[in-house]
């Protein structure tokens, strides 16, 4: 597998990164493993992708066991851990998840509190890739898309706009070696470029990477953050590239019992309308079109952007891991990749 670099780094990583949000809740620790086992060891996938709030979906009684989950893992193959990248996630702010430092704030000391307490569940000591997962401010997010003024959080400082303070703190985890780098989650043009001038204004470590969700169904990356990632070096990790299973083909009909929205429908918020199963549709006639399955064409999509670091997949058994890993051998075609814009046209991101 060929590697990649993080930007403004030497950190090298694969181009498709394991993501972990359900060990702990769908998976037990031994699947889990399992699947970590399959990722890693035979199909040379070096980045792994948590959070504090992992699993989902989010519950007291849950939060930081897909850490622990990693970290068991980690203990049991110590001759693999120094080769292992593994990229974590806080939340900065939260008005629903009191069980969070009393409810997440954007400032130094619930950061480097979170911080703490990752590297102990993971067993580490350095964190490669440390996020902030979604904006401290009031701004659109999960599929929202309009912005609101009234509804500015007064109750944080400055609105939520204490930028300086959580770049200030992300540079000094760096400078204490704690991690190697830093990004941001969720995040849009705005906010990446107030990071950035910040950065630069105060000599801070720049913010290496945007994790975003992108797939055939949610392009919105392509209009205003792709240009300003280009320019300012930043690398894309893409989350969601099936769109929570939807690119799957499953929800068209009746989908298992096992599958992730049938087990948690609160999720479905975000993956809710008419055009998205029309959408699928055209996308699944179309990938049987050029005996395609449409999970290999949607995650190849995916891989095949040159805007994109590293993609990350979920899987819940490691033959999807090994099926994953398979697109990295797929290489659409122009005629398909034309029709492809077709149907985004007729369907523009039905899922943003």
């Amino acid at each position: 597998m060929n590697m990649r670099t993080i930007p403004r780094t030497d950190i090298k990583i694969s181009p498709l990164c394991l993501g972990t949000m359900i060990f702990g809740e769908q998976l037990d620790e031994t699947a889990s493993h399992g699947v970590m086992d399959t990722a890693i060891k035979e199909c040379g996938i070096n980045f792994i992708d948590t959070a504090e709030l992992y699993p989902v979906p989010m519950r007291k009684e849950t939060y930081g066991r897909t850490d622990d989950i990693i970290g068991s893992w980690l203990a049991n193959n110590s001759h693999l851990k120094s080769s292992v990248v593994i990229a974590s996630k806080v939340i900065a702010y939260s008005s629903g998840l009191p069980w969070f430092r009393g409810g997440p704030r954007p400032t130094k000391d619930h950061f480097s509190r979170s911080l703490d307490a990752s590297l102990k569940r993971l067993n580490v000591e350095c964190i490669d890739l440390f996020q902030i997962h979604w904006p401290s401010r009031n701004t659109p997010m999960f599929g929202s898309l309009q912005y609101d003024p009234s509804k500015e959080k007064n109750e944080l400082p400055e609105q939520g706009l204490n930028l300086y303070e959580q770049a200030e703190a992300m540079n000094s985890f760096i400078k204490a070696g704690k991690i190697r780098a830093w990004g941001l989650c969720n995040e849009n043009t705005w906010g990446l470029m107030s990071f950035l001038r910040i950065c630069k204004e105060h000599s801070f470590a720049y913010p290496a990477t945007l994790q975003n969700a992108y797939n055939l169904l949610n392009r919105t990356f392509e209009p205003e953050l792709h240009e300003a990632c280009h320019r300012e070096d930043v690398g894309l990790l893409v989350y969601s590239p099936l769109a929570f299973g939807h690119l799957t083909g499953k929800y068209l009909s009746n989908p298992p019992d096992h599958s992730r929205l049938s087990m948690y429908p609160s999720l479905k918020s975000r993956y809710n309308s008419t055009a998205l199963c029309q959408a699928v549709s055209a996308y699944k006639d179309l990938s049987q079109t050029y005996s395609l399955e449409m999970v290999d064409m949607a995650l190849a999509f995916v891989n095949q952007q040159p805007f994109v670091t590293s993609n990350i997949i979920g899987a819940s058994r490691p033959d999807q891991v090994i099926s994953n890993v398979n697109s990295l051998n797929i290489n659409l075609p122009k005629p398909l990749l034309k029709d492809i814009e077709g149907i985004h046209k007729q369907y523009t991101n039905p899922t943003p």
